[in-house]
């Protein structure tokens, strides 16, 4: 009997431990969300303002005007889609966290000229200053990849229900430009594989280097620089030496002559968030059809 009684013990301990195990396989992984909001801090300039409209941050003098607003991957992805060929986010690819990192940190810029015979911006003297002392260089500037260059240590991202950084790392993507897919068979009956390259989509739609903007013009586009790490909240973007005038009118002749400089602040509200992946018991019974 006694015997019997403590095999009876073992079993439902044993039961017991293989439910547990179960449960906990069976329990989802947390799923993170990453966020990203910009918020316009204005220099103490009368040529700085907030355009109502976009939310951009302006510079404006004599009739030259150039944009700045801060974009997204919801924004970029509604744009340009979420499959490869977009050159700004990594789509619906997920890390070994269980979220969508930041592939750039992206901004839109318009340069409208009403008055001045032709301007510039050189993308070389762009670079976007961050409040952890370092810079980053746009994708195409000074550029040692097409993600654009930085140099800055990994760190982890805040989580927004709780502000501390005990989110996962940043970064943790595919340092990949290009994306490799299988083609159709060639005429020797073997299946070639074909490159779909992002920088034709990039070159569609970034902000061009050597694009002078002449009277009455106006240029625009994307201008890309590597993802924020984890534990900036602030940064400023610096567009220096932009040519207001040259020695010559001619396009591709003369050289600049008249310079000036822009700042453009932003404070950031940056990190990941958890999915809730609960359903509420009204959802639950719509699903098995009870209560309808």
């Amino acid at each position: 009997m006694c015997t019997s009684g403590i095999k009876m013990k073992y079993c439902r301990y044993l039961t017991v431990l293989l439910l547990s195990s179960w449960g906990c396989q069976l329990t989802p992984p947390p799923q993170y969300l990453y966020y990203l909001h910009c918020e316009p801090v204005l220099a103490a300039d009368d040529r700085y303002y907030v355009d109502p409209t976009d939310s951009s941050v302006v510079w404006s003098q004599e009739g030259l005007q150039v944009k700045v607003r801060p974009v997204n991957d919801a924004v970029l992805n509604a744009e340009f889609g979420v499959d490869a060929t977009n050159p700004y986010t990594l789509g619906q690819w997920q890390n070994e966290a269980g979220f969508t990192p930041p592939l750039h940190t992206v901004f839109h810029v318009t340069i409208i000229n009403r008055t001045r015979e032709r301007v510039e911006m050189d993308l070389t003297q762009v670079a976007l200053r961050l409040d952890n002392g370092y810079r980053s260089y746009a994708a195409d500037g000074p550029w040692d990849g097409p993600r654009g260059r930085t140099d800055y240590e990994r760190k982890r991202y805040r989580t927004k229900e709780t502000g501390a950084a005990d989110g996962p790392w940043d970064h943790g993507y595919p340092f990949s430009y290009k994306y490799v897919y299988p083609h159709r068979g060639d005429s020797d009956g073997k299946s070639r594989l074909r490159t779909q390259d992002r920088s034709r989509v990039f070159t569609r739609s970034a902000l061009l280097r050597e694009k002078p903007v002449r009277k009455g013009q106006k240029h625009d586009g994307m201008v890309a620089f590597p993802p924020l790490p984890a534990d900036v909240r602030s940064f400023a973007l610096e567009v220096n030496d932009f040519i207001l005038a040259f020695d010559s009118n001619e396009v591709g002749y003369g050289n600049p002559v008249e310079t000036t400089d822009m700042v453009f602040h932003f404070e950031v509200d940056h990190g990941v968030m958890l999915v809730n992946r609960s359903r509420s018991s009204a959802q639950r019974a719509l699903e098995k059809g009870i209560g309808q």
